[in-house]
């Protein structure tokens, strides 16, 4: 039987590098692959409501490349932004988002906002249960 792949995001978010490689071994990608979507569109929603800017959005996708990017091709900065978008303000995907490049950068910034300060492990958890209430 797979692991549930909430399970292998709630340590991530939490940090919990070794549990999360783990998990997300013993996980089914494509549900994996939901589970990530699901959290990340709570997460950007959650970070980026009412009030946000795009200028805030391009800031959080340059802090974050900055920090976890040191190619400099694991996350394209586009892509990033209409993910955001679409998250935090309701805006339609585009067509034809590399279903890879929308992993990485998924996973890019959602370690980026685990890495904020005041970043807690109960606040993992509401993102987590509110991702499984939408999936």
């Amino acid at each position: 039987m797979a692991t549930d792949p909430y399970a292998a995001l709630e340590a991530f978010l939490r940090r919990d590098f070794d549990t999360y490689r783990t998990l997300s071994a013993e996980a089914d990608n494509r549900e994996l692959a939901r589970a990530l979507a699901s959290v990340f569109f709570v997460a950007m929603d959650d970070k980026f409501g009412a009030g946000s800017t795009s200028a805030d959005i391009i800031a959080f996708v340059a802090s974050a490349r900055a920090r976890f990017d040191d190619t400099g091709d694991k996350v394209d900065p586009a892509v990033a932004e209409k993910l955001i978008r679409a998250a935090a303000f309701d805006e339609d995907l585009p067509d034809g988002i590399d279903p890879q490049a929308q992993g990485s950068a998924e996973t890019v910034l959602l370690a980026a906002l685990a890495d904020q300060d005041g970043w807690t492990d109960e606040h993992a958890i509401k993102l987590i249960a509110e991702a499984r209430n939408l999936a």
